[in-house]
């Protein structure tokens, strides 16, 4: 059972009867040969999923066998059954994967002396390679190691940066990730068109998406949180203040001792320090929303040379106290 799925191939539209039968002589491949003989109960049903895949090609519905052979080739490795998975994948217009796979059908082929089959198995890979839509990605100039890129989840090594490389039709995700680059993602969408698409790493140089980034969010964020507790500071002084100026018989503006005086005054200046703390908490507030969720977003920009936090002493009668500002 193992030797007929692992030797039954399609037809070879370019190598003629003669070669197809040349082929199917040859003993089995060696993939299986590699790893533990499979219990009966999966080379059964790898023998099933093949013979079903088989029977939905003939009925053109490659969609529908494809899952089968790769189901069956998980079960019971084969190079027929590698073989006809790579045939169905490239009528679904899947070429990359297509190509890869025929491609170690010839290889495994050559390394275990079945000349014939390496030689069709490589024609076939050969007549999809000029179809191949392909995907570069290109990286900043003096990019290093620290730069990790991955494509679909899968690592892209320095070695293939600004590589064409072969990439099926479809959606396809590109991360990237550097101390200086933070977190990056791009999705692309290929056609089948046997075009080169290219997808560009931003110059880490010129991303907002940094640790500094961070840093100056938190600084932002610090800033919101005094101005914001110097606001209630301020507000429930001033009231208290006023309360006093009212007990000691002030109506409006009109006080009957210097004391009541004073103490609406004091009132009225912490009143207004509780705005512009209010104020500065609110501009934090607001640099750090910015910094931690808009500015990362935003490419083409300069990273900020630095950041800045000043502490300013304010007197005012009866109290002192400090105004926080800061400078992004």
């Amino acid at each position: 059972m193992k030797t007929l799925r692992s030797l039954d191939l399609p037809p070879l539209p370019s190598c003629g009867a003669l070669a197809l039968l040349s082929i199917l002589a040859l003993p089995t491949g060696a993939l299986a040969e590699a790893k533990d003989k499979p219990h009966a109960a999966d080379t059964t049903a790898a023998q099933t999923l093949f013979d079903q895949g088989r029977a939905l090609m003939k009925q053109g519905r490659p969609r529908e066998a494809c899952p089968k052979f790769q189901e069956s080739q998980r079960l019971e490795p084969g190079l027929g059954t590698q073989y006809n998975l790579a045939d169905c994948l490239e009528q679904l217009g899947k070429l990359a994967s297509a190509h890869v796979l025929f491609t170690q059908v010839a290889d495994a082929a050559r390394a275990t002396g079945q000349e014939q089959r390496e030689r069709v198995a490589r024609a076939r890979a050969e007549a999809v390679e000029p179809r191949l839509t392909k995907l570069a990605i290109l990286v900043p100039e003096g990019s290093d190691g620290e730069l990790k890129i991955e494509r679909d989840g899968i690592p892209v090594t320095e070695a293939d940066w600004g590589s064409a490389v072969p990439v099926d039709p479809g959606v396809h995700l590109v991360r990237a990730s550097s101390p200086g680059l933070g977190q990056w993602a791009t999705k692309i969408e290929i056609a089948s068109d046997g075009a080169v698409h290219q997808v560009t790493i931003p110059d880490t140089e010129r991303s907002f998406f940094t640790p500094l980034s961070n840093k100056l969010g938190m600084a932002a964020a610090g800033v919101a949180v005094i101005g914001l507790g110097a606001a209630t500071y301020f507000t429930v002084y001033a009231l208290d203040q006023k309360q006093d100026a009212e007990a000691a018989g002030c109506q409006g503006t009109q006080c009957p001792t210097q004391e009541g005086v004073d103490l609406r005054h004091s009132a009225s200046n912490a009143g207004d320090l509780a705005t512009v703390s209010l104020g500065v908490g609110v501009v934090g507030l607001a640099a750090a929303a910015a910094l931690f969720w808009v500015v990362p977003n935003l490419g083409n920009e300069k990273t900020p040379e630095s950041a800045s936090v000043e502490w300013t002493p304010v007197a005012a009668p009866g109290f002192g106290a400090l105004l926080v500002g800061g400078s992004f």
